[in-house]
């Protein structure tokens, strides 16, 4: 239904917070590609904090997202090492975007074009330009490399240290690196206070 009108032999879907749906998805078309990427869990903080409506602290629950997100990612990694499945590192694209899809191609039996990297003539299922979106308002033209390290000035310390305390175990897996060596009595005490203003994240962590 999607290809129906056009010269196109591939349709895809790009689709947020649907790593859990990858079981279904090969279930369904087994013969399907994914590119499963995973993002600094940091930068998905600071992001979802300036773009979501959601109330109070409510935010912090994509902390446990990128948690159980970066988790299946490695048990995919395994499970689907024979299927036409890989995992990209966000950051690893933007600063290596065609090495990066080199290799995805190369995994998902796909000829690689430079095309890939042109967003200027990406084209949505209706044919119109396709534009990215961003927590600075404006659509970035290109590869937006600005928003890599913005967390690092965005985020507060405590949101920076409750992050890397939940999911800094699994850093090594996506060459991620901690920031802070040591978190303080004071910081410890902030982290607690903010996430008992949120019962959707206080229970989050509870899980």
């Amino acid at each position: 239904l999607l290809l129906k009108g056009t010269d196109k032999k591939i349709w895809g879907e790009k689709t947020n917070v649907a790593w859990s749906k990858i079981v279904d998805f090969f279930d369904m078309y087994p013969n399907g590609r994914v590119i499963n990427i995973i993002r600094d869990p940091r930068a998905v903080l600071f992001s979802w904090k300036n773009f979501t409506k959601a109330p109070e602290n409510d935010y912090l629950d994509s902390i446990i997202n990128s948690h159980n997100a970066m988790s299946k990612a490695i048990e995919y990694n395994d499970i689907y090492r024979d299927k036409k499945y890989i995992t990209i590192v966000y950051e690893e694209l933007i600063e290596n975007p065609s090495s990066t899809m080199r290799k995805v191609c190369d995994k998902l039996k796909i000829e690689y074009s430079e095309n890939m990297l042109e967003q200027a003539k990406f084209k949505d299922m209706h044919g119109k330009s396709w534009k990215s979106n961003s927590v600075d308002g404006k659509p970035p033209d290109g590869i937006y490399k600005n928003a890599l390290s913005k967390w690092k000035d965005g985020l507060e310390d405590w949101e920076t240290a409750l992050c890397e305390k939940i999911t800094g175990s699994l850093f090594e897996d996506f060459g991620y690196v901690e920031s802070l060596d040591t978190c303080s009595q004071s910081v410890t005490n902030k982290m607690i206070s903010e996430i008992n203003k949120s019962t959707l994240a206080s229970d989050g962590f509870i899980r």
